[in-house]
């Protein structure tokens, strides 16, 4: 794996190029904090990743389901590093708040193509 720390000029350009490449595909949401470790989501539909003031906002939803959505914000975002295979097919990206804790998103699989 290659890790690339984002500009944090660059995050909001990042997280649309991100969104664009990644929506719909099956997620896993890990979560460390002061607890420890946790596997929060696995295996639901990325809706997309956003920058506000309250921080970065991950959202996930099953459209098939309505009541089925999650909502992770990280406060106050330190850096946001992509992590990228070798081969480039997958991209990891983990968000690091200023506690040090970490938000790691992950895809299950590769989109599949419609052709």
């Amino acid at each position: 794996m290659e890790q690339l720390a984002i500009e944090k000029r660059q995050w909001k350009n990042y997280f649309n190029s991100f969104n664009k490449r990644n929506h719909s595909r099956l997620v896993k949401l890990e979560v460390s904090d002061e607890t420890g470790n946790h596997q929060t989501v696995k295996k639901m539909p990325l809706s997309g990743v956003s920058l506000d003031k309250s921080g970065v906002e991950i959202m996930l939803e099953n459209r098939r389901f309505d009541e089925e959505h999650y909502t992770h914000i990280v406060q106050k975002p330190k850096n946001i590093i992509k992590d990228i295979s070798f081969d480039g097919l997958n991209e990891i990206l983990v968000i690091v708040d200023e506690s040090g804790y970490t938000t790691r998103l992950s895809f299950d699989n590769l989109p599949e193509l419609n052709v």
